[in-house]
């Protein structure tokens, strides 16, 4: 019992702090530079309760000021950040005939998956979410382009390729 009131404790935090960021938008809105929260505290079981009151204030100044406001709407907004670039976890099998390259790309789909063939090498490019994954494998030989056997499975790509002939 003492566990669930812990979680509902915990969630209670993340509620209280979307209120929060909600009123300060609001105020933003509102081009209002201080606000007064008040409310009731009732516990599940009616055992408790009581009163809150608390005082926003967003500092000297006037939320219309162009700077203050730049300042505020630059917390929230998505900023145009190139993706970030990674290198997914890659494993490389080799035997006499070709090699099999097996990736793992959480999150990604079938279709976002790019596979480049160029002189001895094999380039994998995949994006989605802000995440680009890249990797290069440098191989032994030159692959056979119709060669080429792809599968994709719970975020495994796994590609097999055989020598030119």
């Amino acid at each position: 019992m003492k566990k669930k009131d812990d979680d509902n404790s915990i969630f209670s935090i993340f509620s209280g702090l979307d209120r929060f960021i909600g009123i300060m938008a609001d105020m933003v809105d509102n081009e209002k530079d201080e606000v007064n929260v008040n409310g009731d505290l009732n516990s599940d079981n009616e055992k408790v309760k009581g009163k809150y009151g608390f005082n926003i204030r967003l500092g000297p100044g006037t939320v219309s000021s162009p700077d203050k406001k730049k300042a505020f709407d630059a917390l929230f907004e998505k900023k145009n950040v190139p993706p970030k670039t990674v290198e997914p976890v890659t494993d490389v099998f080799e035997d006499e005939d070709g090699v099999m390259i097996v990736a793992e790309l959480p999150g990604v789909d079938r279709d976002d998956i790019g596979l480049n063939l160029t002189g001895n090498s094999v380039t994998l490019t995949a994006s989605k979410n802000g995440s680009c994954y890249l990797k290069k494998v440098e191989l032994k030989f030159s692959p056979d382009p119709g060669s080429v056997r792809e599968s994709f499975n719970n975020s495994i790509y796994s590609v097999s390729l055989k020598a030119r002939t």
